[in-house]
C-alpha cells in the first residue's frame, strides 16, 4: 500500500459504508464464520457476496463479544497445544496468521470466501495434529468415509451455480438482495447477453442501494453502454459523463462516449474522447479502432489506416471483429 500506510488506509473508508473501527469489531464474528463454513460447508451457506451484518459495539450484535472470546480461546489452545501437539498448534497459527492481512484494518469488502484458501491448510493441519497416534486416527478415517461423500455432492451442487454467470448472480441476489454488487453483476450479466433493458434496471438498482459503491463509475459507463445500444446517444452521453466525473481515467466510459457521438454525426467530438482514452491507455485497442472510425467518417483516411493498423497491432486476435465493426460502421 505504500509508505502513507496509515493515510491509504483512512482515505479507504471514505468509500465504505462502515468505519474502521466497525470492520474490526466484525473481523472478529467473520473469522469464525469462516471457521464455521470449514466445518459446514453447505452450498445454502455459500456466496460469491455475502451480505454481512456489520457490529457497531462489542454487544452489537452480542455475537461479537463472543467472538472475541472464542479467538482468545483459540490463541490460548495454540499456546496450550505448542509443547504437546506442535502439528496442531501450528496449524491454528497458520490459519490466524493467514487470515490477518484481509481480517483487519485494510478497508477491503467484509467477507470473501476465496481468502480461505490458505488458511485451509492449517486447519487442515491441525486436525492431523490432533488425530495422533493411529487409534485417534482411524476415528478420523471413519469419519472422512462419512463427511467426503457429503462434501462431494455439495461440491457438485456449487459447481452448477458457479457454471453459469447468470445462475451465479441468481443465487448472489438471492441471498443477499440489498447488496449492490449483486445487482451490478446480473446487470453486466444482462448486458453480454444483450438484454438491455434488463440490464439497465439492475445497473440502476445497484445505484439506489449503495450510491457510494466502489464501481459506481463502471456501473454508469455500462447503464451508457445499454442505452448505445438502444439508440438513445444522448442518454449514454449523459451517463458516461456521470461515469468520468467519478473517474476520469477510465477508459471504457471515453470509448462509449465516443461512439454515442460517432453515432449522432458528432465526429470531432468522437475524435476528442477516443484520443482521450489513449492518452490515459496507449495500448487500448478498442479506442483506436473507434478513433479510425471516426478519422473515416470525417474523410481522414490517412489518419484512419494508421488507427486501424495499431488497433490490429495491438489485439491481432481481433481481426474479424474489427474487419466487421469497419464494414458496418462505413456504410
Amino acid at each position: 500500500m505504500g509508505p502513507n500506510f496509515i493515510g491509504r488506509v483512512l482515505t479507504g473508508y471514505q468509500y465504505r459504508d462502515f468505519t474502521l473501527g466497525e470492520r474490526v469489531m466484525t473481523q472478529l464474528r467473520v473469522v469464525m464464520y469462516y471457521l464455521s463454513l470449514l466445518v459446514l460447508p453447505s452450498p445454502s451457506r455459500l456466496n460469491l457476496d455475502h451480505d454481512f451484518p456489520v457490529s457497531h459495539s462489542l454487544l452489537n450484535p452480542a455475537s461479537t463479544l463472543f467472538s472475541l472470546l472464542g479467538l482468545i480461546g483459540l490463541i490460548g489452545l495454540g499456546v496450550y497445544l505448542a509443547r504437546r501437539k506442535p502439528l496442531a498448534s501450528f496449524g491454528i497459527f497458520w490459519f490466524l496468521g493467514n487470515l490477518v492481512v484481509e481480517s483487519s484494518v485494510i478497508p477491503l469488502e467484509m467477507v470473501f470466501e476465496h481468502r480461505l484458501y490458505l488458511p485451509l491448510l492449517g486447519f487442515l493441519l491441525f486436525l492431523a495434529g490432533m488425530a495422533g497416534r493411529k487409534d485417534k486416527g482411524r476415528i478420523f478415517i471413519y469419519g472422512a468415509l462419512i463427511i467426503i461423500p457429503i462434501f462431494s455432492i455439495w461440491t457438485f451442487q456449487r459447481n452448477i451455480v458457479w457454471n453459469d454467470e447468470f445462475a451465479l448472480w441468481s443465487d448472489c441476489l438471492k441471498k443477499s438482495p440489498n447488496k449492490a454488487r449483486s445487482h451490478d453483476g446480473i446487470a453486466l450479466a444482462y448486458l453480454n447477453n444483450g438484454m438491455y433493458d434488463d440490464a439497465i434496471r439492475e445497473a440502476q438498482k445497484a445505484l439506489q442501494i449503495n450510491p457510494n459503491y466502489t464501481k459506481a463509475y463502471k456501473v454508469y459507463s455500462n447503464i451508457g453502454f445499454a442505452y448505445l445500444y438502444k439508440g438513445m446517444y444522448d442518454e449514454a452521453i449523459r451517463q458516461c459523463q456521470r461515469a468520468l466525473s467519478i473517474n476520469p481515467n477510465y477508459t471504457k466510459a471515453y470509448t462509449n462516449l465516443g461512439v454515442a457521438y460517432l453515432n449522432k454525426g458528432m465526429y470531432a467530438e468522437a475524435i476528442r474522447e477516443n484520443q482521450r482514452a489513449i492518452e490515459i491507455d496507449p495500448n487500448y485497442g478498442r479506442a483506436h479502432m473507434n478513433l479510425a472510425i471516426a478519422y473515416a467518417k470525417k474523410g481522414m483516411s490517412d489518419e484512419a489506416i494508421k488507427e486501424y493498423q495499431r488497433a490490429l497491432e495491438l489485439d491481432p486476435d481481433y481481426t474479424e471483429i474489427y474487419k466487421q465493426a469497419w464494414e458496418r460502421l462505413l456504410q
